[in-house]
This record gives C-alpha cells, sequence and structure tokens, in this order.
C-alpha cells in the first residue's frame, strides 16, 4: 500500500512540475497564434508513461492546440477534458487523473493547460499488491491444517499453485497466466476472483496496446 500511495504522490509531484513547465513556455504560442509550436510543446509530454492526453484552450475556451493531434477531432472527448477540470486543481477519477493550470503572461490569463494521466497502471499493482496478500495469508492457514489428507487436498495445494501462479505473474509480468479451477469452497471462489482480476488486466493491457497502436497510427 505504501509503494501504491508513494507513486500516486510522485504522480501529483510530477503533474505540478509538469504544468509548471509547460504552462511557462506555452503562454508564448497563444500570444503569437502557434498552434504547430503549441502541438510540438505537448508532444514532449509523451515521454511520460501515464500521459494520456494534454491539451491547450485559450482564454475563450476554445482548443488551440491537443496532444495525441487526434484527439481534437474527437469533439466529446475534447469537452470531458475540459468540464473534468473547469477549476485550476487535480480531478481524480477510478481510472484516471485530469490536472490543470492557468496559462499567464504579464499576469493576465491567457489559455488553460490541462494534462490527463492514466491510472491503471496504477490500480493493475495494486491489484497484485492485494493479490499476493490474500495468498500469503490462505498459504499460511493452509500450513497450520496441513495435517490431514483432506486439508491438504482441499486447501494446501490449490494455495500453493495460486501462489505459483502469483510468483510467475509477479515476476514475468504475464497477465495471461491462470490457476486451475477448484470446485466449490472459499479456495475456489478465491481462485475465482483470482483469474477474474487477471482476466481484466490482460483485456486492459490488450486494450491499451490497441489505443497506443491507432493513435500512433494516427499520428
Amino acid at each position: 500500500v505504501s509503494e501504491v500511495r508513494d507513486r500516486t504522490t510522485k504522480l501529483r509531484n510530477d503533474a505540478a512540475v509538469m504544468l509548471a513547465i509547460v504552462g511557462e513556455t506555452a503562454w508564448s504560442t497563444i500570444r503569437f497564434e502557434d498552434p504547430p509550436a503549441a502541438g510540438q510543446l505537448l508532444e514532449s509530454l509523451r515521454h511520460h508513461e501515464l500521459v494520456r492526453a494534454a491539451l491547450i484552450f485559450r482564454g475563450d475556451g476554445k482548443l488551440f492546440a491537443s496532444f495525441p493531434p487526434a484527439i481534437a477531432a474527437d469533439g466529446r472527448r475534447v469537452q470531458t477534458l475540459a468540464a473534468a477540470s473547469t477549476e485550476d486543481a487535480q480531478a481524480w477519477y477510478r481510472g484516471s487523473a485530469v490536472v490543470s493550470a492557468p496559462i499567464v503572461s504579464d499576469s493576465e490569463r491567457v489559455g488553460r493547460l490541462v494534462v490527463e494521466f492514466d491510472l491503471l497502471p496504477l490500480w493493475k499493482d495494486f491489484g497484485l499488491f492485494v493479490a499476493i496478500t490474500l495468498c500469503g495469508a490462505f498459504v499460511a492457514m493452509g500450513a497450520a491444517l496441513h495435517l490431514t489428507r483432506r486439508m491438504q487436498a482441499t486447501i494446501v495445494k490449490p494455495i500453493a499453485r495460486l501462489a505459483g501462479v502469483v510468483s510467475d505473474v509477479a515476476a514475468q509480468g504475464r497477465y495471461d497466466l491462470r490457476v486451475p479451477p477448484e470446485p466449490g469452497g472459499e479456495v475456489g471462489a478465491l481462485i475465482e476472483a483470482f483469474n477474474t482480476m487477471l482476466g481484466e488486466i490482460e483485456s486492459r493491457d490488450l486494450e491499451l496496446v490497441r489505443h497506443r497502436s491507432q493513435l500512433e497510427a494516427e499520428v
């Protein structure tokens, strides 16, 4: 949990620094009516692995530049990001965080910078941590009850298989792995829930890869 908290704090700090640096430069692109230069400035944010989108709005609220550029054609997405950051603050959602800051020139507010961060990698790490913690708890319980064959067959062995898959997932980052299902019982429910979680993470990863590939192809 502390690692997730530390990464969230780091993201908040990165966002603050990012907005300060980009905002310090972006005002000139608005003053000189240079959207291509503003687009190149936003494109520099692609090096941050969690940046999903970045937008610069004029003082009148109209879109001036965007990253990726294809977002400009998605009016609904632009409106959603603009509405999510109407205040100069950070808005945290289940799968993303939207941060906003004013763009100021000579004490005059000439625009607004909005950056959206992808939080799915953070949630994925947290989910894996919870799964490993639960696995350890059940392994400890199974070790205490392994004196009978029935306990060994219904708890210890399935938990050991679960622990092996968790270890492989943590070491190899393979979310296509699954634990062999066990019929009924709390262990079976745990394995089913763990397999479901792995399936959701795998689907999200594939969707992110597909989305990034699509954006790269469009750019």
